[in-house]
């Protein structure tokens, strides 16, 4: 077991290192080759890795649990509907959170790439941002 648990590590540990897939230490941004103040880059980082988690929750198909609230309505009968109650407020939250971010991966989709994307008269970088952040719990698969 020792054995196998330490090839499994090393196999990893190449992994993290030299498979592009792997490298969760490494965060791109879309802005262009030029100077960015570290803000900048801060924020692009931010709403890039927001923008990529969201499309791979789309990807998967699960990033609202609207249907499965509707499901389990229609099964489970009174003598859980506290449980139900409990249960439909966390995902009331989680969809409530998920369309923020939702949002938020949007605006910076029609933004990527462009050297003024932080620069905007409505605010709205700083509310996606202050979004994003006080999310960031949710942000996990």
């Amino acid at each position: 077991m020792r054995l196998k648990q330490r090839l499994s590590d090393l196999w990893w540990w190449f992994r993290h290192r030299l498979d592009p897939r792997h490298r969760y230490h490494v965060t791109h941004t879309s802005l262009k080759p030029e100077y960015y103040d570290p803000c900048e880059r801060i924020r692009a980082v931010i709403f890039e890795e927001n923008f990529r988690f969201i499309r791979e929750l789309r990807n998967r198909g699960s990033i609202f649990n609207d249907e499965l609230d509707r499901e389990i309505e229609d099964r489970i009968g009174c003598e859980h509907l506290i449980i139900i109650r409990a249960e439909k407020d966390l995902r009331d939250i989680n969809n409530k959170v998920m369309h923020m971010l939702s949002d938020a991966a949007d605006w910076w989709e029609r933004r990527r790439g462009d050297a003024h994307a932080f620069y905007d008269e409505e605010g709205s970088t700083a509310e996606h941002l202050s979004n994003i952040l006080e999310n960031l719990d949710f942000l996990g698969y």
